[in-house]
């Protein structure tokens, strides 16, 4: 089945949105700041390359890398004349995704996994291709069962993964992860979220950062800003409301964040994507 250069699909709530590209001619893009979400990029066929410090890592048939939040972003096709076909998704984890994405670091930020041809690889192409279809698809639910063709990635990739049944996520940084995402609203403390571990406030701190990428505050922030947009899309209730189911202090300072997260603020937002 032919496919057209580039596909973008991008939901009404702006949580996630994917794309299908099959570059032919020179394609590049940096983003010196990286993306407020993750991104996942996986090579169907062809030829892409990273750079990152001061090395380049080739991207063939069925390798397939994450860029945490905040990661400096360099890639585009290995060759000016040649083809890169890729698939592209990006997105807030949900928290059980967080261990699966325990992957090889490249550089700061920087995850590679490669998928030998095989069963994985063609279930993760076949779950990308339904990915794709979902996040275009002009109803309500098209980003969950989009979101739903992702989780179904990360499970075959963390199938593959070598480092998956090495080294499974620590469970006091579990532990950290439930106990945040079950009550946003909670004031954050690490000093108390560090105790509910059995651990020091900078033992925990570094812990989950080593763990996940990012601090537990950049985290529990993410996790926030996703829940606000899942209800200023799906609910009529006031940016106030919103601001103190969502566990911040005020509405001025949720509408700083919000916007700074989603490039435009609630209101404006809701307008857009409600």
């Amino acid at each position: 089945m032919p496919y057209p250069a580039a596909t973008v699909h991008k939901s009404g709530r702006d949580t996630f949105f994917a794309g299908h590209y099959r570059e032919t001619r020179w394609y590049r893009t940096m983003r010196p700041r990286g993306s407020p979400s993750w991104l996942l990029i996986a090579t169907m066929a062809g030829r892409g390359a990273v750079q990152y410090r001061e090395e380049k890592l080739l991207l063939g048939t069925g390798d397939v890398i994450v860029y945490q939040p905040g990661a400096f972003q360099d890639y585009g096709m290995a060759d000016e004349l040649g083809l890169w076909e890729l698939r592209w998704a990006h997105f807030y984890p949900r928290p059980h995704w967080l261990e699966w994405l325990r992957w090889k670091e490249k550089a700061p930020g920087l995850l590679h996994l490669h998928l030998k041809k095989g069963r994985a690889f063609e279930c993760v192409k076949t779950a990308l291709t339904r990915m794709n279809y979902m996040a275009r698809r002009p109803f309500r639910l098209g980003e969950m069962l989009a979101m739903n063709a992702l989780e179904e990635v990360l499970l075959w990739c963390d199938a593959a993964n070598p480092l998956s049944a090495r080294k499974p996520l620590d469970e006091r940084i579990q532990k950290a992860v439930d106990d945040l995402c079950g009550d946003l609203a909670r004031p954050f403390s690490v000093d108390a979220t560090a105790r509910l571990c059995g651990l020091s406030a900078s033992r925990f701190a570094h812990l989950f950062r080593e763990q996940l990428g990012v601090s537990p505050q950049r985290f529990l922030e993410e996790q926030r800003i996703t829940a606000a947009k899942r209800l200023l899309a799906h609910s009529s209730l006031p940016v106030a409301e919103i601001a103190v189911r969502t566990g911040f202090r005020d509405a001025f300072y949720f509408s700083h964040r919000f916007k700074k997260a989603a490039g435009s603020g609630p209101r404006a937002w809701r307008d857009g994507h409600g």
